[in-house]
């Protein structure tokens, strides 16, 4: 005696199959939901009166190799460092002389004299003799207060 069995069989027995392997994957086994973890520790708030205290009394050890948050800093000045004609510019926003390098060029494009930003970055030392720059390094820079003229994007005179 032969058994027949339809393709319509097979699709319905293969679906049922899906579905109950599915649910079984999605079961409670016990485990907890995971706890959030912060990754590294938070940035060490920092004004730059306080960095150029720590510089004036040849002090910044304190604050090397570790995140600095800078908050409500005011751009002076813009440094502007040409790496070639076929490349653009990166633009590094001045403080006194605290000089803030961002991690990524994209990051400054539209940062301008005047602007208020926050920066999370780490103290890389100090560089020049004559005129001195407190080099801050791989920052992260957001613009607080600022024309950001959405659309309208024209290149700054520097």
């Amino acid at each position: 005696m032969k058994v027949k069995i339809g393709f319509k069989a097979i699709i319905g027995i293969f679906f049922i199959f899906l579905i109950s392997t599915g649910i079984a994957a999605c079961s409670s086994s016990g485990e907890s939901i995971p706890v959030y973890q912060p990754i590294a520790d938070p940035p060490e708030e920092v004004t730059i009166e306080q960095l150029l205290n720590s510089y004036s009394e040849n002090d910044l050890v304190k604050y090397e190799n570790k995140k600095l948050l800078f908050s409500g800093v005011i751009v002076e000045d813009i440094n502007t460092v040409f790496i070639d004609s076929a490349n653009a510019s990166t633009i590094y926003p001045v403080n006194n002389i605290v000089e803030f390098r961002p991690r990524y060029r994209t990051d400054t494009a539209l940062v301008r004299e005047g602007y208020i930003i926050d920066v999370v970055g780490e103290l890389r030392g100090v560089f020049g003799v004559m005129n001195p720059y407190i080099i801050i390094d791989d920052c992260w820079i957001k613009i607080i207060e600022g024309d950001l003229n959405v659309g309208q994007y024209e290149d700054p005179d520097y």
